[in-house]
């Protein structure tokens, strides 16, 4: 069990999200400007105290559907946070309302899942030479990819599983060659994978090293092994 609800912001968000602030910080005019991302929560968190950490002010589209929890901790981290609605078939869905932000106030995207996260991929070989598969949550692929990309390149003989809420049908649009499922929304306690999309660089990696099994769980298997 990789705990990174023990990371900084109870997610791995903070890692990519540290790294966006580093990144940044090469390039003057973005490192400067207003940033903007769209999350329920983990990411939101995660960029807003990154950005709190170098004085940047940062905004979160938020869903309304995203757990009160979540979005007192993002703004006690220092973001503002703009409400939209939770399905994809409205004109101010995360996504769209996110970049209507960045488009009306030149402010600069952080996307949440699609830049590959893979640190703790290589945290888990060092701490675990043995391990033999790794089972990954799947939200918008941005961990899942980034683990299964540096496992098949270092240690290949390392089984990936991919997991997913039931009725997010990931296997199904995999098969397909979408990135959306056709779903309005996923009804699952597991709020930070609910999210309809894989990010588009990270789904050629799932896509093509991934192993072709993926586990679908219940929320009430989720409320057992919680």
């Amino acid at each position: 069990m990789k705990c990174e609800h023990l990371q900084k912001t109870g997610s791995f968000k903070a890692r990519g999200a540290l790294n966006a602030v580093q990144k940044a910080k090469e390039k003057q005019a973005i490192f400067n400007s207003f940033w903007v991302t769209h999350s329920s929560g983990n990411h939101g968190q995660g960029l807003a105290w990154a950005a709190s950490e170098v004085g940047l002010p940062c905004y979160v589209a938020v869903p309304r559907n995203a757990p009160p929890s979540k979005m007192e901790a993002m703004v006690e981290y220092g973001a503002k946070l703009e409400l939209c609605d939770p399905t994809v078939k409205t004109s101010c869905f995360r996504e769209d309302t996110c970049a209507r932000i960045a488009g009306d106030l030149n402010f600069y995207v952080v996307e949440p899942f699609d830049d590959p996260n893979g640190t703790l991929a290589a945290e888990i070989i060092e701490q675990s030479p043995d391990v033999d598969a790794i089972f990954l949550a799947v939200g918008g692929g941005g961990m899942a990819s980034g683990v299964v990309a540096y496992v098949t390149e270092i240690r290949p003989d390392i089984k990936v599983f991919l997991v997913e809420p039931q009725g997010k049908d990931l296997a199904t649009y995999l098969q397909k060659g979408e990135l959306r499922t056709e779903r309005d929304v996923v009804d699952t306690i597991a709020d930070g994978i609910r999210v309809l999309k894989i990010g588009e660089n990270c789904y050629p990696i799932l896509k093509a090293l991934a192993n072709n099994v993926i586990t679908v769980v219940s929320w009430k298997g989720i409320l057992i092994y919680n």
